[in-house]
């Protein structure tokens, strides 16, 4: 009533400013799904990652390679960033993996996972401008909207947090690791991501291990974990205002949570079945990085829309006392194509 939906248990479905009841939606693959690996990609052999920089120009690793890529969106070129090879010096990469661009320090952050450290370029020159050593495994990073920076190091089960003057917060990794009874502690973080939740700043953790996205405050407070339930073999992570996006390399899928209180599964992205690498959520559009030396592929975000909803009422009550009592239903529907159905249970 009045478009509010009161005493009505929804799954599949979401509320239209119109008081409508439309299909969810999720992100849907527009391009032909091209050829992609057959050996979904695992931490070791494939985890990877994806990011724009202030131009819009796209940046991804090519971790079996030792290549940071880059591609122009003015003439949608790939190529390999120059003067970055493969080598133990600076500016040389071995496995890279996680990337982000850092608004604050205006660099392009990659994680440097067989040097053991993080890695902090020009993205116009590719000049060095700083580097973060000590870690034993940097599988992923991310930025937040105070200029912290955020390292995942897969080997130590560690995640650090690091100023804009490149000093780490003391204590931080131990307290993400804290037990918060009933919750389960982090176990392997291997994906990373920052967002809004509940009007406030949080840090998103992909655990390897558990199966789970694990939420926490800016100072590593935990506040609660899901998706153990969907997900199997988790790998790359994107976390907008309304969506948290994880893929699953058992599933072959992308799923979609909602960024709301309980986090709830809303469904799967349409048309693409393949390996995730890594996930990046730019604009409208998300990022999928299918692993090996295949380039990121676009999804656009809201394109699709899942298979089915219910929408499953309270009884209905009258507040009269009238001798004869009745509820009359009315049903509007609008019917998008040929398959669409809807069953009515009254």
């Amino acid at each position: 009533r009045l478009g509010r939906w009161a005493d009505f248990t929804l799954d599949g479905l979401e509320i239209g400013t119109d008081g409508s009841r439309p299909l969810a939606p999720v992100p849907r693959l527009l391009l032909t799904l091209p050829w992609l690996p057959t050996d979904p990609p695992t931490l070791r052999s494939g985890a990877a990652g994806i990011t724009v920089d202030a131009d819009g120009r796209l940046f991804f690793t090519q971790p079996q390679q030792n290549r940071l890529m880059r591609n122009d969106h003015c003439d949608v070129t790939e190529t390999a960033v120059a003067c970055i090879g493969g080598g133990r010096l600076p500016t040389q990469l071995r496995r890279p993996r996680g990337l982000v661009y850092d608004p604050y320090r205006q660099a392009l952050v990659v994680a440097d996972s067989k040097n053991g450290r993080v890695q902090l370029f020009a993205p116009q020159t590719y000049q060095l401008l700083g580097l973060y050593d000590g870690f034993e495994e940097p599988v992923d990073v991310a930025v937040d909207g105070q200029g912290f920076l955020y390292v995942a190091d897969a080997a130590a089960n560690a995640v650090s947090k690091i100023d804009k003057y490149g000093q780490r917060w003391p204590g931080f990794s131990q307290r993400i690791h804290k037990k918060v009874p009933p919750l389960k502690s982090l176990a392997q973080p291997i994906a990373l991501d920052t967002a809004v939740f509940a009007n406030e700043p949080h840090l998103f953790v992909l655990d390897g291990e558990k199966n789970a996205v694990f939420v926490f405050q800016t100072d590593g407070s935990l506040v609660t974990h899901f998706g153990s339930e969907q997900l199997q073999q988790p790998m790359g992570l994107a976390v907008t205002e309304t969506a948290v996006y994880v893929g699953d390399n058992q599933r072959q899928r992308i799923l979609k949570f909602k960024n709301a209180p309980d986090f709830p599964f809303v469904g799967t992205a349409v048309h693409y079945q393949g390996p995730v690498a890594a996930l990046a959520a730019i604009d409208n559009d998300l990022w999928v990085h299918p692993g090996d030396d295949r380039a990121p592929l676009p999804l656009k975000i809201g394109a699709g829309f899942v298979r089915e909803g219910v929408c499953l009422s309270q009884p209905f009550t009258s507040p009269r006392t009238a001798p004869v009592r009745w509820q009359r239903l009315k049903a509007f529907v609008e019917q998008l194509t040929d398959e669409t159905s809807l069953q009515l249970f009254v």
